[in-house]
């Protein structure tokens, strides 16, 4: 989910982010699932942490 995120991120954003890990994260059951990661992804030399919502519909 959070490879997803961080392409979705670059795609929109025509970003170079590069995925690293999930750094910790919680979902909530509503009209899917809502996923509320903290993602951690490299920019050129520096990685950072990033918040990502992502909601996953049936």
């Amino acid at each position: 989910m959070g490879q997803f995120a961080v392409s979705e991120y670059n795609q929109r954003s025509k970003a170079s982010l590069i995925f690293e890990s999930v750094v910790e994260g919680e979902s909530q059951v509503v009209e899917g699932i809502n996923y509320r990661l903290l993602v951690a992804a490299k920019d050129k030399e520096a990685t950072n942490n990033y918040e990502a919502i992502v909601l996953e519909r049936d």
